[in-house]
């Protein structure tokens, strides 16, 4: 029976589009975020992965991955202007992992990882990041922010899609609206200047990736939801 269809998103954002769609919004709804194992996220030595990277433990990183780096809704432009113009962050290093390096990186340094598929590879090389940066112009609840938060990297970023659900302003990154490159550039900067904040953030990202998106909360969020539709 049809009308006993149940949708679950990913994200508020998503369940908000469903709510808005004409071919869904008749059916009720959940919101179960997705999970990640966060065993295999975890933080590592900072200072080991650099050294077997070969980045100075004095350099500021900041990450930014995605399956394909060049793909326009992913916000790599946005983000290279925002870091171009960044000033009175020295050593400034773009660590990128994806399928394909950045194009017109200008005089930026970038050091380009390539795909990491193996979970505890790609940990340990987002380990060497003091920032992650997701500037999607558009998502969902891209995995790639829960795999730095739960490697305990605080996230900058826009506030589009469901992001929002994930980063939560001064507790474990920061947000500014799409497209925004001069906000995004003075968050970057906070970040990477202000070692207490960064360290602050740090944790809470680590924190609130366990305590809300390993697989197992996520799994028994379905069990829950499953078991209560069988009742009704």
């Amino acid at each position: 029976d049809c009308r006993r269809l149940h949708i679950i998103t990913p994200s508020r954002w998503l369940g908000e589009e469903a709510a808005r769609s004409p071919l869904v919004a008749r059916f009720s709804r959940s919101v179960i975020a997705n999970g990640m194992d966060m065993a295999a996220f975890a933080p590592r030595s900072r200072a080991a992965v650099r050294e077997s990277l070969g980045i100075p433990s004095d350099t500021r990183v900041v990450l930014f991955t995605a399956n394909t780096l060049s793909i326009r809704r992913k916000g790599a432009a946005l983000l290279l202007e925002a870091l171009r113009g960044l000033t009175g962050v020295p050593g400034l290093l773009l660590l990128t992992i994806g399928g394909e390096s950045l194009p017109n990186a200008g005089n930026l340094p970038v050091r380009h990882m390539g795909y990491l598929c193996d979970e505890r590879l790609l940990a340990t090389v987002m380990t060497a990041a003091d920032v992650f940066a997701i500037t999607s112009l558009e998502d969902n609840l891209p995995n790639t922010v829960l795999e730095a938060m739960g490697c305990g990297l605080p996230v900058v970023g826009f506030r589009v899609g469901g992001i929002p659900d994930m980063v939560r302003p001064d507790e474990n990154g920061l947000l500014v609206e799409k497209g925004d490159t001069a906000a995004l550039q003075e968050a970057l900067a906070r970040l990477l200047r202000e070692d207490d904040l960064r360290a602050r953030l740090s944790a809470g990202a680590r924190r609130i990736a366990v305590r809300e998106y390993d697989m197992a909360h996520q799994a028994k969020a379905c069990v829950d939801l499953y078991e209560r539709l069988l009742a009704e």
